[in-house]
Formats: C-alpha cells, sequence, structure tokens
C-alpha cells in the first residue's frame, strides 16, 4: 500500500424530530396558502409563518448521519473498519466500481439543489461508494472533506496507471474522471 484516502463511514437517517419539524413546515405552509382564500384562516397566519421559518431555520441544526465507521481506499484494496469487523476488498476482485459525489461538508449548493430560503450547505455525508465484489453489491457511504478531492484525484491517477477502471458520478448523476478541487 503506498498510497491510501481515508473516510468516516457514515449512514443516512432521519430522526422522527426531525420528521416532525418537516411535518411543522408543511402545516405552516398549508394555513398560509389556505389563509388567502379563508377569511376565518387569517387569524392563523402569524402562528403559520411561524410555523414554517421556525422548521426552516430549525431543521440546519439536526445531523442527518451517524458515524458507522472507517473506509480506506488504497491503491490495491477498499479497507471497511466497523467495530471490531475488518472487510479487505482487494480492487482486482471488485467490478461496477462507481463513486457518487454529492458533496463536500461546507460546500455551499446552488438554490436549485436546495432549499431557496436559507443558504443551504453540504453535510459531506450524502456520498456513496458501490461496487460489486464477488457477486455482491456493496454500498459505502462516505463523508467527504475538501481535502478528499486532491487525494482522491491523486489515487484515480494511480488505478488508471494500474488499469483499474471506476466511474465517478457528480451531482445530477454526471460522469466524470475528475473532482474539480
Amino acid at each position: 500500500m503506498k498510497y491510501y484516502v481515508c473516510f468516516t463511514v457514515v449512514k443516512r437517517f432521519l430522526s422522527k424530530s426531525l420528521k416532525a419539524l418537516w411535518l411543522l413546515t408543511a402545516i405552516g405552509l398549508v394555513v398560509f396558502i389556505a389563509s388567502v382564500f379563508m377569511e376565518g384562516i387569517k387569524l392563523l397566519l402569524p402562528y403559520a409563518m411561524g410555523c414554517f421559518l421556525l422548521g426552516c431555520v430549525v431543521q440546519k441544526f439536526f445531523r442527518r448521519y451517524k458515524k458507522t465507521g472507517e473506509c480506506t481506499l488504497t491503491d490495491q484494496e477498499i479497507i471497511v473498519t466497523s467495530g471490531e469487523n475488518i472487510a479487505k476488498y482487494p480492487l482486482s476482485l471488485i467490478t461496477e466500481f462507481k463513486l457518487y459525489f454529492r458533496g463536500y461538508r461546507g460546500m455551499e449548493l446552488k438554490p436549485s439543489q436546495g432549499r431557496i430560503i436559507l443558504p443551504n450547505f453540504s453535510d459531506g455525508a450524502c456520498n456513496e461508494l458501490v461496487f460489486r465484489h464477488k457477486g455482491e453489491e456493496v454500498r459505502i457511504g462516505l463523508k467527504f472533506y475538501q481535502r478528499h478531492l486532491n487525494e482522491m484525484n491523486t489515487l484515480f491517477t494511480i488505478w488508471e496507471e494500474q488499469d483499474i477502471s471506476y466511474e465517478l458520478y457528480g451531482r445530477k448523476n454526471v460522469a466524470r474522471k475528475r473532482f474539480r478541487a
């Protein structure tokens, strides 16, 4: 192993409190729209706007993932550590290798890719490594930081020299060969 890149393995989830906030936000929006058409509901307008704005702001502070382990991508294998379990996947036995990149932690997302009310930044935990190992599909959620972009570009160069095929997909599933760092 000459070169490696380490990632945090994550599992995405939605907590009950986050779902409740989304419901509160949706109710606020529905009451606001209904108040335009129904005179009696106009009294609820301040509460509806409060619910909507509160829901939009507060959900920014909830984590939508949990750490489940570590993943090391090397020039020869992929090593996934979760608790006491260690899984090693030699690159020579991997097929259909795909990396879906959705953003690194702190990356500002365009309004059309997220919420339009508040600035939207990626938590870096919505990336996924998918491949087949001995016929079985393996999916690994990865948390990206900005430093990973250059490190992965270096690893891609090494893989290409070794004739290891991979596919990298950016936002909107557009295929590319390198990260724009």
